[in-house]
């Protein structure tokens, strides 16, 4: 189940956008949806799986997180201004239906006045309400869920209308205002390049391990992730993706510093 729960789309990685395991582990995930007995529908001739559900959950808490507390992030960074943070969070809390919530601003107002510390009460508060919703939700429709009929694509999409008015704008300003900042989109773009170059040059010392370069990245690959010489093209890239994937970020700039040094030394 705790497998199943973190696979947010059932299908492999041919001829889709977006799938939850590579194609090498198909055989896998179809013995654990079997355990499970996870509903499954044939089209076109395919296996179609429904989600475990408890990737709704999942799903829910990874949506409302980080939604929620980049725009709180956006604020300390000085991308938002503390008032159109303030806003975007009290628009959670209809002012006619929600009269607890504004009776309990006044009162922390009146004893916090660090205004980080006012948008963290309202992050809390907007998150609490929102985990509150989508449990309600997952606890009325567990029966369908259950059985692979549930409508809504997640949890999240079927919030009442006022918080889900609420969320699709914080969507909008996240995309507009945070996502798309000159600072995210640097740090982004470095990411691209990082990652490339390590693609690049792992991919490499796979496929041409007789290459004298090749013989100095390899004893960056863990144990765990080398295959052997007559490995087939597919699972040595595979066993690349693996390597970086499991990278933490500082290794993997680290590591990029250590390889484009040399490859600038070598031109």
């Amino acid at each position: 189940p705790t497998v199943a729960s973190i696979i947010k789309y059932p299908r492999p990685s041919i001829g889709v956008k977006k799938f939850g395991y590579f194609q090498q582990d198909k055989e896998t995930f179809d013995s654990i949806a079997s355990r499970l007995g996870l509903v499954s529908t044939d089209e076109f001739g395919k296996v179609i799986h429904h989600r475990h559900p408890l990737v709704y959950l999942v799903e829910a808490a990874d949506d409302i997180c980080y939604q929620v507390m980049d725009i709180e992030d956006a604020c300390r960074l000085g991308i938002m201004s503390f008032e159109e943070t303030k806003s975007l969070l009290s628009s959670f809390f209809d002012p006619e239906v929600d009269t607890h919530f504004y009776d309990s601003l006044q009162k922390v107002k009146k004893t916090v006045t660090d205004r980080n510390e006012l948008i963290a009460f309202l992050r809390s508060v907007v998150i609490g309400k929102l985990v509150g919703l989508c449990t309600d939700e997952f606890m009325e429709h567990h029966e369908e869920l259950l059985a692979g009929r549930y409508k809504p694509k997640s949890l999240i999409d079927a919030l009442p209308r006022y918080e889900a008015d609420a969320m699709k704008t914080v969507r909008e300003q996240s995309f507009t205002r945070i996502y798309r900042h000159h600072s995210v989109m640097e740090i982004e773009l470095s990411g691209f390049h990082i990652i490339g170059t390590l693609l690049e040059a792992f991919s490499k010392a796979v496929l041409q391990p007789d290459l004298y370069y090749s013989g100095l990245l390899h004893p960056f690959i863990s144990e765990q992730f080398r295959v052997g010489a007559d490995a087939s093209v597919y699972d040595k890239l595979m066993s690349v993706v693996d390597l970086i994937s499991g990278m933490t970020d500082v290794y993997a700039v680290d590591l990029f510093r250590k390889i484009a040094a040399e490859g600038s030394l070598r031109d």
